[in-house]
């Protein structure tokens, strides 16, 4: 039998004396504090109720929001915005591709029209002509029409969901790819013509000698100060080719090659003026555009080599033959950087450096 004395106190109160037990925390209560006890185990389930029904309600939600969903959103317009700005960037390329191919057939086309209405109105042609103007003009329509060396690729270089695109245009890079070399017996164009070329004497610090046939520098110069020097003829049409012998030569490169015939090169590195060169320093390197490039390592020109430049401007292309190694170098022209005509130039890099003209 349970006695005053041996029962436990409240677990609330160190006065009262418990005289009921909780089945949950197994405490014992004095009357007032059991009471208390159970209010506080009501508010803890209606709590629990209130959660529940609020998870409920949620899940009765049929768009649910959550922070990864904003996170996707930025995400999808972000993406739009950069495949927008990749087409846009491809339709700009394109249309750069289409409006060179354009500007260079027409330039080669307002040259013929010029020849046709000439030949027109002097009577003065043949039915080889006309088979030559037949040609041309077939020649210039598939120019037009090709559009074999554009390419729409995959720009997959970055680990991506999202691959972008990218134009190319194979014709119009002037790598290694384009610019040849190659066994000249075989390749040479044909019907070349043989000009009656002389150097125009317009270089102070070049001499000129043999009725303008042999061009000597008499200055000591550096490489950043060639003296350059040109043909008097002008070439706009058919394949013509110049055959040269190399007198004296230093060490520093010596240029052939050809500029339009409106300008003058300029000794600034960076004037636009230069970008209607293209040529050759020696057969190390290759000039495109004003801009030099070098080939992988080949032998440097010494005295006595010969060499012929033909200049095709039907294609149009130089070429550079060398003759004791039986090498050809092609180099393509653009003929919105260098438009017809074309003379000859020549530059000359040491002192006592000598070039002759064999015509």
């Amino acid at each position: 039998m349970t006695t005053l004395e041996t029962r436990r106190p409240c677990a609330k109160c160190s006065t009262g004396r418990g005289i009921a037990t909780c089945n949950g925390c197994q405490q014992m209560f004095c009357i007032n504090h059991f009471t208390e006890h159970r209010e506080e185990l009501s508010n803890i389930m209606d709590n629990i109720s209130l959660e529940h029904d609020l998870l409920c309600g949620d899940l009765c939600q049929e768009n649910l929001e959550h922070p990864f969903l904003s996170r996707l959103d930025t995400w999808e317009q972000e993406s739009i915005l950069k495949i927008q700005t990749a087409a846009q960037t491809a339709r700009t390329k394109l249309q750069q591709i289409f409006t060179q191919k354009r500007d260079e057939v027409k330039t080669s086309v307002e040259y013929l029209t010029n020849e046709l209405q000439a030949s027109r109105e002097s009577a003065d042609y043949t039915e080889n002509d006309i088979q030559k103007w037949t040609e041309k003009l077939k020649t210039l329509r598939e120019k037009l029409n090709d559009w074999s060396t554009v390419t729409i690729e995959d720009d997959d270089h970055l680990e991506s969901i999202i691959h972008l695109l990218k134009i190319s245009d194979q014709q119009n890079q002037p790598t290694l790819s384009s610019v040849q070399s190659f066994e000249y017996c075989a390749h040479v164009p044909e019907q070349s013509t043989l000009p009656d070329e002389k150097f125009d004497n317009i270089e102070s610090e070049v001499i000129l000698s043999e009725n303008n046939l042999v061009a000597t520098c008499r200055s000591i110069i550096n490489i950043f100060s060639n003296p350059f020097i040109y043909g008097t003829n002008r070439y706009s049409s058919g394949k013509s080719s110049i055959h040269f012998s190399i007198e004296k030569k230093g060490e520093t490169p010596l240029f052939l090659g050809i500029i339009t015939a409106s300008k003058k090169y300029d000794q600034s590195f960076f004037s636009p003026d230069n970008s209607s060169v293209y040529g050759w320093y020696n057969i190390e390197s290759f000039v495109i555009s004003g801009k030099s490039q070098k080939y992988k390592p080949e032998r440097a020109l010494v005295a006595g080599d010969e060499l012929n430049l033909i200049l095709d401007c039907d294609e149009p292309q130089i070429l550079l033959q060398h003759q004791k190694t039986k090498q050809l170098f092609q180099i393509p022209v653009r003929l919105e950087k260098c438009p017809f005509p074309w003379k000859l130039m020549v530059g000359l890099s040491n002192f006592n450096d000598s070039i002759r003209i064999i015509n």
